[in-house]
Order: structure tokens, then sequence, then C-alpha cells
């Protein structure tokens, strides 16, 4: 008995109410609700219960409830399991446990929990704060479940839920269902109305419906929808209509939506990444001692000089004192520009000059900062131990964050990406440059044009994934932009490159290469196809043949051949059409579905030294597509290019993939087509660890090399697969933006995602896929992956 009440006490007595349960003879407990800082709710009632006794009287005391000025009177409740537990004072009374139902306010209340301790005196046992947001006290819901059957409209709604009210916690919500008019067997539309905006949903493939009313008539591939809608902060209402063909819209669908971001809902004390930041810093801290330990017994003890360029003297001090506090000391600070300020003396070397001294550069790296930008205090010392572990590092970068004011945007960069760096300067200042090379750069224009011509002579160019470095403000404003178009005109002069820069937008903060091919290689594009015709806007669309046609009709690259790969079931029009638009064609005549294997075999009567792997459902909205992703052939190091994918509503499908967990993921999907992404990840070239399959350009020579597309993934995660391969020799995986194609998604087949093929892609590539070079899982989104800075414990 007494090892009952223990455990019994441990788990009912020991987390109370702020009042000390022993005070006093009185014990008690409060179940129901469970204790949180703010309860938020959507019911208009709720329910306290737990159990009190005075152990003096062995009798339950008078228990009440007050919310604001109501007072509710607590019933009693048997509870045997108290009786029993603390059996050991004496003879508790089974109806020792009270429970009440009260009625809410709508929005911010208290709730106190009390005890009479003498008549007329009451003592609160638990304060309870709580967040009601009943919408059946603020308007009248009634459910639309159904619309005429004499019409045959059928539909369903799977996100959200059919509630009266929901806590939602991500600003972007996922709303999608399916409906059906089986009078014509045709999808019908469906209006997405929230806030004071309206939408229609994107149609969607829904294999399971097209089945499941096969006996009642034969409907469309996409008779679903989904959209993802922004939400705004605070309480807003969603709304669902169909469209029918008779241009009723009728409603089937209302709830009201609480978009709270701080996930209040949780009331877990979240790991943010200021919180991490700051854990971080005091972790430094503490492992002081270890960290001058480690340099005093490193092997190798490089010897760095920090370039200061003074362009605003008010900010020098905020630069000089970080490098003053860093735990692996400096060896020499040179301050250029004009300036006033004169340092103490110090162990450090500290030199003046107009301009940077690049011949008068001393010891074995150089890291270049501008007056305002601060190091963190484990700077040095990081890139101290990364080039014990990596002695032949010629440039090391980190991440960095660059603040605004009182705004803070961290910039978690990718490995190494050459493409990249000519969209933008990411690796900027903070980094770390081999003196030897650096001197070989000498009188650059500029710090984008310093970097560009490093990395043209550095064997070895390293990421180290810590945030090292604050910048004030943006970087690429003015004359910087300026002086950046200028340092990407000198990159395509000593490239070999003829071509035009321009600034991406008009802040100039990113750029845009627009290069001439020197040579116009034939490109063989290749369509496996399962001669589809579907619905598109009402309209039967031959797949195949409307491909071909937008292949020949709006592209303005000529020299190309058309390789098309059928499963021998296209009709004497579309072959006849095929033969007349000059196609080549090859038959696929095994029996089971294998997507990998038709490629390969279109790939085995290719002509052309370029192979461009292309979807049937695509359509094309930029006429230089082909140019525009040929131009990156210019370069040797590059191996797959893959363009920017739009749904149909012009929103993005594919911007780059990443290893999600493991898994191959989109990045960015459903955002705007004029999305600029994370640091221009969208807006501008970018090297990414895979591309889509849907749409993708390859020497042929490579494809030949790694051996095509592995015919072992028949379904999922082939291009991802040949994209690693790819990689494996060396080569770069790039995305263009400036390629753009309408992707109507598995049009010509349902996508689904096969256990075993994943299973063997993940063997295949456990190693490479655990952790995405570009694409930072510890502080990026990975679920999905929308580059959005968040922190993930498991991964930390």
């Amino acid at each position: 008995m007494i090892s009952s009440l223990v455990t019994y006490g441990r788990r009912v007595l020991g987390d109370t109410s702020p009042v000390n349960v022993e005070s006093g003879d009185l014990r008690f407990h409060i179940d129901e609700p469970d204790k949180v800082e703010v309860l938020i709710t959507a019911r208009s009632t709720i329910r306290i219960s737990g159990w009190a006794v005075d152990l003096r009287t062995l009798h339950r005391p008078k228990i009440r409830i007050r919310v604001g000025k109501s007072e509710y009177a607590a019933s009693a409740v048997p509870r045997q399991d108290v009786q029993e537990a603390l059996a050991i004072f004496g003879a508790i009374p089974v109806d020792s446990g009270f429970a009440s139902k009260i009625e809410l306010p709508f929005g911010r209340s208290v709730i106190d929990v009390e005890t009479e301790d003498a008549p007329g005196q009451w003592r609160t046992l638990r304060r309870q704060a709580i967040l009601c947001f009943s919408i059946a006290r603020i308007f009248s819901f009634r459910t639309r479940s159904q619309v005429s059957g004499s019409r045959g409209y059928y539909f369903h709604i799977d996100r959200p839920k059919r509630r009266r009210f929901e806590l939602v916690e991500n600003r972007r919500m996922l709303v999608s269902g399916w409906a059906i008019d089986t009078g014509t067997g045709k999808r019908l539309n469906v209006e997405i109305k929230i806030g004071g905006e309206s939408y229609t949903g994107n149609p969607k493939a829904r294999e399971d419906v097209a089945n499941a009313f096969v006996g009642v008539c034969s409907l469309p591939l996409e008779c679903g929808f989904e959209l993802l809608v922004t939400l705004s902060i605070g309480i807003q209402k969603i709304e669902l209509f169909l469209l029918t063909p008779d241009d009723e819209r009728v409603p089937i669908f209302s709830s009201w939506l609480l978009f709270v971001p701080w996930s209040l809902s949780n009331q877990e004390d979240k790991l943010t990444y200021r919180k991490w930041k700051e854990i971080n810093q005091k972790l430094v801290e503490q492992q002081l001692p270890e960290l001058r330990d480690h340099i005093t017994n490193m092997l190798y003890r490089p010897k760095f000089t920090v370039v200061i360029y003074v362009d605003n003297e008010a900010d020098l001090k905020a630069t000089l004192v970080s490098i003053k506090q860093q735990i692996y000391a400096c060896s020499q600070v040179w301050i250029c520009g004009s300036t006033s300020m004169k340092v103490e003396r110090s162990t450090t070397d500290v030199r003046y000059a107009s301009t940077i001294p690049w011949m008068e550069l001393t010891g074995d790296f150089v890291i270049f900062l501008r007056s305002g930008y601060t190091l963190r205090r484990e700077a040095l010392y990081s890139f101290a131990s990364f080039l014990n572990r990596d002695p032949n590092a010629d440039l090391i970068y980190a991440d960095e964050e660059r603040q605004n004011g009182s705004d803070i945007l961290s910039f978690f960069k990718p490995a190494w990406s050459p493409d990249y760096l000519e969209s933008f300067n990411y690796i900027g200042y903070g980094a770390c440059f081999r003196i030897s090379l650096a001197n070989l750069c000498s009188k650059p224009a500029g710090h984008y044009d310093f970097v560009l011509r490093f990395t043209e002579i550095a064997r070895r160019v390293c990421h180290v994934d810590q945030v090292l470095f604050t910048c004030a403000g943006r970087e690429s404003k003015g004359s910087e932009g300026q002086a950046g178009v200028a340092a990407l005109e000198s990159r395509l002069l000593r490239t070999g490159r003829k071509g035009q820069v321009t600034p991406g937008n008009q802040e100039l903060e990113y750029f845009r290469i627009k290069v001439e091919p020197s040579e116009k290689p034939l490109v063989s594009v290749v369509i496996p196809t399962a001669g589809q015709v579907v619905q598109h806007n009402d309209q039967p669309l031959d797949l195949i043949l409307n491909c071909v046609a937008q292949i020949r009709d709006r592209t303005s690259y000529k020299n190309i051949e058309i390789v098309v790969v059928d499963n021998d079931d296209l009709s004497h029009r579309q072959l006849a059409t095929l033969e007349q638009a000059q196609c080549k064609r090859i038959t696929f005549r095994e029996p089971k579905f294998n997507v990998a294997k038709k490629l390969n075999l279109g790939a085995s009567i290719a002509s052309g030294d370029i192979l461009l792997l292309l979807n049937d459902d695509i359509e094309i909205l930029s006429t230089d597509w082909i140019e525009r992703m040929l131009e990156h052939f210019e370069k040797p190091h590059v191996g797959v290019v893959g363009p920017k994918l739009l749904y149909r509503d012009l929103t993005t499908q594919h911007v780059g993939v990443v290893h999600n967990s493991g898994n191959p993921d989109h990045v960015r999907r459903l955002f705007p087509r004029d999305d600029a992404g994370y640091f221009f990840s969208t807006g501008g070239v970018r090297n990414f660890g895979a591309v889509t399959g849907a749409c993708m350009m390859t020497r042929r020579s490579v494809y030949q090399e790694v051996g095509g597309y592995s015919e072992e993934l028949a379904i999922s995660y082939n291009d991802t697969d040949y994209c690693m391969k790819v990689q494996r020799l060396g080569l770069s995986i790039v995305y263009t933006p400036y390629a753009e194609l309408i992707h109507f998604e598995s049009q010509s087949r349902v996508p689904k995602l096969d256990i075993d093929e994943a299973h063997w892609y993940q063997q295949t590539w456990a190693r490479e896929s655990v952790s995405d070079p570009y694409y930072n899982e510890r502080f990026l989104s990975v679920a999905s992956p929308t580059f959005e800075v968040t922190i993930n414990p498991r991964l930390l």
C-alpha cells in the first residue's frame, strides 16, 4: 500500500498548481485541463476535473470554478483510485473527485479553481489562462455536405478537415479534394475564397476517384484539385464553391481559421534560431579552456591576415573589437581607406594603407572585411581547425548573418557552387583565402571580381556550415552592383565565352548571364510517351502530338531531332503526324512500365551530342529555352541542366531538387512564378544536388559514361539517381530559371512512389543523401524544403 501511494503520488501529486499541495493538510490534483501556459481551444465549453482531500477531516473540501464573474460549483465524482492510494492516512471517502462543465467567453479569460478553507474564505488551487476561439460565438455554422443528386455533382474536401474552427501554425496551407459532374463525366472547378481573395484549385490526378466511378461515367484522370494558400495572421474565413456548367456558384465548405505563427497551441518552449544562437554562444564560452588547449596542440598553426576596407569609419570599431576577441589570434591587420582611428598597440601587427596592399600581404591566409562587419569569436579558430583536417584547402567560406537595422537574415550557404557564384557573390566577405594565390589576383576591380578570379585558380574550395560572420546591410547596391556587372563581363572574357551580363533585379543584387553558344550542336529530344489523350480546358489534348508541335513551332533553336519512345499503342493518326514531323521512333515492348528503360532505349538511337530528356506533358513558355539550357555546357564542369517548371496556374513546380531527410524533394513548390527564392535560389542560376527528369539536358558522352538511367528504378528517383552518378564524375548540376515550361505533371501517368525502388535508392546513395551539401537541413525547413529558416533539433 505504501508502495502504491508513493507511485501514485509521483504521478498525480508531483505536478500541481502554483499552490503547494502539501501546505496544511490539503492534498489535491487537477486532472483536466492539462497545465499549460495558455490553453487554446475552439470549444465553447470545457470540463474541469480532479480530486481533493482534507487529511484533517478525511473529507473532500468544497470546490468552485470561477471564470470572470461567473461561478460554477463542482460536483462530487467517485475516485476509488485516490481512496486506495491515500488509505494510509485513514478512511478516505470514495467521492473525493470533482468535475464541472463550464461555459467559456470568446477571447482570453482566466479560470480559477478554488477551495473553501473556512466559510466565505476561498483559496486558489490553480489559475489557468485560456484563449477561446469558438466559432459558435461569432457565427452560425451550417454544414453544406451535398448538392442535388439529380444534377450528378459529387465532391469531397480532403483538406482542411470539416471543422467549424481550426488553429493553423503554418502560414501556407494546402487545400485539396475532388469534384466531378457525373452527367458530363468532367471535373468541376472549385473556387477557394480566403480572406478577400478568390482562387481556382489546380487540377490534380486522382486515379482512385476515376476508378470509383467507372460504373457510372468515364472521368478524366485529373478530377481532383489542390491549392497552397497563404494565410494572414489572425482569424480568417475559408469558403469553397463548386463552379457548375450552368455558371452556378454552389457553396460546399466553410470554416474559420486562426493562424498563430508562434505555435501557442503546442505550448512547448520551441527552440528558435535566436535561442539556439544564444545557447551556442554560451557553449563556446564554456568550452574556451578546451579550445585553447586544442590551439596549443594543433599540428598546423596557420597565420591569418585580416584586411578591413573602411567605407564608414564610424563602424570600424565594431570590426576591430571582433578581431581582438578572437579565440585564435590574428597575426596581422590591414586597415585600408581613409581613417583617423588609430588602434592601441597589441600583439597583433596593425598597418594602414589607402588601398589593399596586395603584394605586401603576409602569412598563410587572408580574410577580407568591410568596416562594420564582424567575425564571431570562434571564426579564426574554426578556420584553423578546418585547415588541420584539410590543409589543401585554398578557400574556406562560412555561413553568415545579414543585419539591416533590427532585421537579421541568416544565409546558410550551399557547398561549392561555381554556377551560383555567377548569379551573385554568395561567398562574400568573411571567407578565408590562401595568400599565395590571392597575390596572383592582384588589383582586382572589386571584391566580387577578386572572388571570381581566385576561384578560377583555386584547386580546392570548401564550405564550413557554421555562421561565423555578420555583415551590416545588403552588399550589392549602387556602384558595387555595377562593379558586379563588370566583374562578370571580365569572367566571360577569361573563360572564353561571349555573352551579355544584365542585372537580375532593379536593386542590382544578382545578375543574369546570357551566353551566345560557340557552337550549335545537334540536340536529341528524347520523349517517352504512353500516347495519352487527356482533358485540358474541357478539350481533348493529345499529349505527344501537342508536345512535338510545341517543340517545332515555339522553339527558336532549330538543330534538333525528336526521338519518341512509344509502347506500340499509338493510333494511326499519331503515327502519321509524328512521321510528318520527322520524328525518330522506337518502341518499348516490355509489358512492365519502366521509364528508365524507355529513356535508355531512346538515347540508344539518338544522334546528338546533347540529350534533352523530356516528358510529353509539357508546354513551352520561353522560345529560347533550349539555348538557355545549352549555354551552360560552354562550361566544362557542367554535367546536367534543368529548367524552371510551372503548374498551369504559373506557380512553381520545379526549381531544384534536394535531399529532404534522405529522400529527393522539390524546393519551393507552389510559389509565385516571379519568386526570387532564398538568396535568389529561384530567380537566379543555382547549383543543386539534382534536377527533375521531366526536362533534363545532359551530354550524351556523360550519359554513356555513367550507364544512362539506372533500370532498377523503373518509376521512382531515377532522375535524382542519374544526377548523383554525374556528380560522382566531378560534374555540376545546374538549375536555370531562364528556361520556363509548363508541366502538367503526370498527366500521362499517375505519380506513385515504389517502396522497393526507394529502398534501392537509399541503399545505393545512403552516404551521399544523409546530408545534402546544397541545402542545410539543420537550419532550413524540411517539410517541405522551402528554405525558411527554422531549427530541426533532430539534426543538430
